[in-house]
């Protein structure tokens, strides 16, 4: 279970912390976790079954039609962008996560407000993506697409355009 694993991975990175220094403890735990992942991939990722003579008249009739491309571009390069595209959102949408409890303590609240800030952040987000998995089955993934950044706009924008009023008091 996940929590089985963090139950024996903290005291290792705490180890690492005590040897090495968080910095070169987070370098080599990002190494050995790409190499895993990557190992991994090469043990279970096996080849694409073959596919059947009607899906390949299928196929053939796409390509011959020009619809094999989607948005001007050939299937591969389209994943590469879509690759970049998740990691360019994923990544800045979970640095606030990682800071969060130190940001509460920053601006005065102890930490246990900042522990349970992140767990209702956590537990908001589990709840989210069940309902965009929920609402991009009923309207499909481009109108969820749509929806969904437009909310996300919306709330960046009311975060950019309110005051931060508890460091104003401090």
């Amino acid at each position: 279970t996940v929590t089985g694993v963090q139950t024996c991975a903290l005291p290792i990175l705490q180890y690492g912390v005590d040897l090495m220094g968080w910095r070169w403890t987070m370098l080599v735990f990002g190494a050995v976790i790409s190499l895993s992942v990557a190992a991994l991939t090469v043990i279970f990722l096996g080849p694409a079954p073959a596919a059947s003579p009607a899906a390949n008249s299928a196929a053939a009739q796409r390509a011959a039609s020009g619809r094999e491309a989607t948005l001007g571009l050939s299937p591969n390069a389209l994943m590469a962008l879509l690759m970049v595209a998740v990691f360019c959102c994923c990544v800045p949408m979970a640095m606030p996560m990682n800071h969060v409890a130190a940001y509460c303590s920053d601006l005065g609240f102890s930490a246990q407000r900042g522990a349970a800030m992140l767990s209702v952040l956590l537990g908001v987000a589990f709840f989210a993506r069940q309902f965009w998995g929920w609402f991009a089955d009923k309207v499909g993934g481009v109108y969820t697409l749509l929806f969904s950044t437009l909310v996300q706009i919306t709330g960046m924008v009311g975060f950019l355009s309110t005051q931060n009023d508890v460091a104003d008091r401090k």
